[in-house]
């Protein structure tokens, strides 16, 4: 039987502490969404809600050293992939801004954790093929 000691690791102290950083700028830039009626602060609200949960929530457990060159032959890729869906997000943005069409919330915002889940899981895959630790035949 074990028992808590309610020791908090620096670990899970900086995880806190990361998250509060996380959503207290969300929160900031939502905030600047609601009261300005211009298109930059959804652009920039959009981009935030795509690039800080994957690179600063869901791939931060799977970095390695940054000293390892294969992690960023890995990241290359992983890069240019959440470059193609920022730069799709931008434009659909954009031209649905201008040519006066007003989408649904729920559907615009229910694309970001679907695009968000996507990146990440292929990014998982990418980094783990150029891993060379993971790309050892093992023995069977």
């Amino acid at each position: 039987m074990g028992y808590g000691t309610g020791y908090k690791t620096r670990f899970e102290k900086r995880d806190r502490m990361l998250s509060a950083f996380v959503i207290g700028g969300g929160v900031l830039l939502l905030i600047w969404r609601f009261y300005s009626g211009a298109l930059t602060p959804d652009l920039v609200l959009k981009a935030y809600a795509l690039t800080v949960p994957l690179f600063g929530w869901l791939l931060a457990a799977d970095y390695p050293p940054l000293a390892s060159r294969w992690f960023w032959k890995a990241m290359v890729p992983v890069f240019l992939i959440h470059s193609v869906v920022l730069y799709g997000t931008v434009e659909a943005t954009v031209y649905f801004a201008n040519i006066g069409v007003k989408l649904p919330v729920r559907m615009v915002w229910s694309f970001i954790p679907v695009a968000v889940a996507f990146e990440y899981f292929l990014s998982l895959r990418l980094i783990r093929s150029f891993n060379p630790e993971e790309r050892q035949e093992k023995p069977q």
